[in-house]
């Protein structure tokens, strides 16, 4: 009877539980602190449901204690994801939108990819740089870091918030 109480209460207040069968898409981590947001594609869900796709949670450095995003996080951290006729799913992200993020099934788990200087990029993390490392202050730079889906190197994107770049869709592709 407990346990239905607290799964109620999580429902509805909007948070998720961490599901165990999930693989890593990418992480949000912050020039303020140590802790990060988790994006995880969950295994053996609908696909008919695209935002059953993903799980987000918080991932606290020290710790290493995971907990669900509140309302407000939510907000902060808000996306879309839709479809594709390819059989790829775009994100995109309210606080930076015209840089797409790709959710791509490759060899049998999901992926997020990107494009970096109009390259393909395997998405890792999106570092937010906060002026004078305070989240009350405005994002005055954000990175997208990951690793080039042809040769594996290093990539890094730098987004000026404030001028956003336009954005260059790439070809969706899955592994066979």
């Amino acid at each position: 009877m407990r346990t239905i109480l607290i799964l109620t209460i999580i429902h509805l207040l909007g948070g998720q539980a961490i599901p165990p069968q999930t693989n890593r898409l990418f992480t949000i981590s912050k020039n303020t602190n140590g802790n990060y947001v988790c994006f995880d594609a969950r295994r053996n869900c609908d696909a008919n449901n695209p935002h059953g796709l993903i799980c987000c949670y918080w991932h606290q450095a020290g710790s290493g204690a995971t907990k669900p995003l509140n309302v407000l996080e939510r907000l902060a951290y808000g996306y879309t994801i839709t479809p594709d006729t390819s059989g790829c799913y775009r994100i995109s992200f309210h606080r930076f939108p015209r840089q797409v993020i790709w959710l791509v099934n490759w060899n049998g788990s999901y992926r997020a990819m990107t494009s970096v200087a109009e390259h393909m990029i395997w998405l890792d993390d999106i570092h937010l740089v906060f002026q004078n490392c305070s989240v009350n202050r405005p994002v005055t730079r954000i990175e997208l870091r990951g690793r080039d889906t042809g040769d594996g190197g290093e990539a890094v994107l730098t987004i000026d918030p404030a001028r956003e770049r336009p954005e260059h869709p790439p070809a969706c592709r899955t592994a066979n």
